[in-house]
């Protein structure tokens, strides 16, 4: 379910709305100060969705004619909408995902931009990626967020997420036949090696 606000109707809205979206801000910012003020609060909502200007990875496959294939990753800007595990998992602050997720953060909660899975596959933040399999990631979270992997050619990542075997064939095959197109040999050989 993606409601966007805890509470909906009016000045109750906006009460319990703006210390959640201060929730998401100190979680992609890294703030464990103000993320650990925010989960003492009972006018939380650790699953708020709220929008945030998110700077993003994005790689695109340069065909060159006469040579081989150049890979070209660059950041942009988006206003999007995250949450807060989300918001920590971009940003790769363990510690702060770690206590969303004991505070009771939804793991599989899909958004426009994937899920938390993603976003740490994106970025490759593996140590916290780890964590959200564990935390039980489920079989979509994890094979959005292998394609993610490949797509940003983060191999330790997409070794990550097969071996967690939560993805099933089909989609690591697509993945090994888009990393192989992408001249990804990293994404490859570490998907072989599995």
């Amino acid at each position: 379910e993606m409601a966007r606000y805890s509470v909906i109707g009016g000045r109750e809205r906006d009460e319990l709305g703006l210390p959640s979206q201060r929730l998401i801000e100190a979680a992609l910012s890294g703030d464990i100060d103000c993320v650990s003020q925010c989960l003492i609060s009972e006018a939380i909502d650790v699953n708020y969705i709220g929008s945030v200007s998110l700077r993003v990875k994005c790689v695109e496959t340069v065909l060159r004619e006469e040579e081989s294939d150049e890979v070209e990753i660059e950041y942009r800007d988006f206003v999007t909408d995250i949450s807060p595990l989300f918001a920590a998992a971009h940003s790769g602050h363990v510690h702060i995902a770690r206590n969303l997720l004991l505070a009771g953060a939804n793991v599989n909660q899909e958004l426009f931009r994937g899920f938390a899975t993603t976003a740490a596959s994106r970025e490759g933040h593996c140590v916290l990626l780890d964590m959200l399999l564990k935390a039980g990631a489920s079989q979509s979270a994890c094979e959005d967020a292998l394609l993610e992997a490949c797509l940003c050619g983060q191999a330790k990542a997409a070794e990550l997420l097969i071996c967690s075997e939560m993805t099933g064939p089909g989609v690591a095959q697509h993945v090994l036949v888009s990393a192989s197109c992408r001249g990804l040999d990293d994404v490859v050989t570490a998907l072989i090696k599995v």
